[in-house]
């Protein structure tokens, strides 16, 4: 359920992005009021966007990975006689 749940939320990053790429950079609408055209442009992501993207993840990943490794998490059920260490 977990890597449904992370994989939902990159996702909708991912979407999100795409929309805006979509939305202003690959379909340009001229404002001619008597014709309408839209015009499909090409993009490519920069080595720095890429950079920022993967570092922004990475950060995202160690965070979890530390908070996993030395939060407090407990899945035990009532009923068990486990001590704490």
């Amino acid at each position: 359920m977990r890597i449904l749940t992370c994989a939902l939320a990159v996702l909708g990053v991912v979407l999100t992005c795409w929309d805006y790429n979509f939305s202003s950079v690959i379909a340009s609408i001229t404002y001619d009021r008597f014709t309408l055209t839209v015009k499909l442009n090409s993009y490519i992501p920069t080595w720095q966007e890429f950079a920022i993207a993967s570092g922004l993840i990475s950060f995202w990943l160690l965070g979890f990975s530390l908070a996993a490794r030395f939060l407090p998490f407990s899945n035990q059920h009532a009923g068990d006689k486990h001590t704490p260490a």
